[in-house]
């Protein structure tokens, strides 16, 4: 097992992290594990029978077997309800301890929940929501640690020879916390610049209060679901948007960035924005609008995850092109260059090293840079956000601005 550290994939370049010998045959699935810290990984291997269907006597039931790869040591045990069924119902599969593949489990093809407890105690730490199974497949139940925002301690991966399907806690919890990317214009003039959020659409008090331009605000820990946001300018009270579908799934962590849009305004209907054919548009309108990104739930010593997010609303140029520039590039060589239009993401994976970081837009046939930095990227490195927002008293001035995506 190897590490592409350089640009170069080549064996003789990567990393090495661990090698040993396999033998592979025809008779088994050879499942291999690499589990801990990845700079002195826990290898595991495991031989599984292929069961044939045509020789097995329970041909229409589904087999699975369960695998406890989690770091603390704790051991678990593990329950199967109907889906209709509650953890009262639910059948005792069997207790794992760590790093052990257990024996093979069958059960009949339909809709289970699947239930974890420390072993030998009753209280649930853990609940999927409903799984089905449709096929005589031969499953691995995988229990590893939660990386999410969520308090239950573990997650189940469910694994077969074509996919891998992420099971969280049905109950757990979600975060989401919001960036005011909205600027100061004559074409908004109940804004004042800070406003506050409301998540519950009969509240009273507001989930966030005073939360200025260009600023992140706390986060929010909520039960998953579906909320209805509303956002109030701090000063003078004016609703600015209401009714804001919001979704937070178990164990994820979102940000939403709220930013504004001048939008031509079309009085007649006609399709005809210059009405008196002057070549200029008769008037524009503010309309308020928002991007949502599901942050990372985990971070790489190698390499690390950088989502650049544009704001500028700007009307000589649609897009900006974002150059992460290495010692031995320079901007019109560089490897790593993602293009963003207005409104949008951009996600990226970028190895440790030292960048100059270029902002760059066309205007009127000629490339522009509009902001520049430095970034290090080192083993301690958490995955980013680059917000590229506008200075609303600057023509074309943009600003540059790193955010850790999931701060503690």
């Amino acid at each position: 097992m190897g590490w592409q550290e350089e640009d170069s994939a080549a064996r003789a370049d990567l990393t090495l992290l661990s090698q040993e010998e396999l033998k592979i045959n025809s008779e088994n699935i050879h499942f291999i594990v690499f589990s801990g810290d990845v700079q002195a990984p826990q290898i595991l291997n495991f031989d599984i029978p292929i069961i044939d269907d045509e020789e097995d006597d329970d041909f229409d039931l589904f087999n699975i077997r369960v695998l406890n790869i989690t770091n603390e040591g704790a051991t678990f045990d593990i329950y199967l309800s109907e889906s209709d069924e509650t953890f009262n119902e639910a059948e005792l599969i069997g207790s794992y301890v760590p790093e052990e593949l257990s024996e093979n489990h069958k059960f009949e093809q339909s809709q289970y929940v699947f239930y974890a407890t420390l072993a030998g105690e009753t209280d649930v730490v853990y609940q999927s929501s409903e799984v089905t199974f449709s096929f005589t497949t031969q499953y691995i139940l995988a229990l590893r640690d939660n990386t999410g925002v969520g308090s239950s301690p573990i997650v189940l991966d469910l694994l077969s020879s074509s996919t891998t399907i992420n099971l969280p806690d049905d109950d757990s919890e979600a975060r989401v916390r919001f960036f005011n990317g909205m600027q100061q214009s004559a074409l908004l003039p109940n804004y004042s610049g800070t406003v506050d959020i409301y998540t519950d659409a009969a509240s009273t008090e507001p989930d966030i209060s005073g939360l200025p331009s260009n600023q992140f605000s706390a986060a929010l820990d909520k039960d998953n679901g579906d909320f209805s946001v509303r956002i109030i300018d701090a000063d003078t009270q004016e609703k600015l948007f209401a009714n804001q579908l919001l979704s937070l799934p178990e164990n994820t962590y979102k940000t939403i960035f709220y930013y504004t849009q001048e939008e031509a305004v079309d009085e007649d209907g006609d399709g005809n924005v210059d009405e008196n054919d002057d070549g200029i548009v008769d008037a524009y309108k503010p309309v308020l609008r928002t991007l949502q990104s599901t942050n990372s739930e985990g971070s790489s010593i190698f390499e690390h995850q950088i989502k650049v997010i544009n704001l500028v609303d700007s009307q000589d140029f649609t897009r900006i092109s974002v150059y992460f520039v290495k010692s031995d590039e320079i901007i019109s060589t560089a490897d790593a260059n993602p293009s963003v239009v207005f409104g949008n993401q951009q996600t990226l994976f970028l190895r440790n090293n030292t960048y100059q970081v270029f902002a760059v837009a066309e205007i009127d046939g000629t490339d522009i840079i509009l902001t520049q930095d430095e970034l290090v990227l080192d083993e301690e490195s958490e995955p980013l956000f680059l917000i590229l927002t506008e200075d609303a008293q600057v023509e074309n001035e943009v600003t540059m601005q790193w955010e850790l995506q999931s701060p503690n």
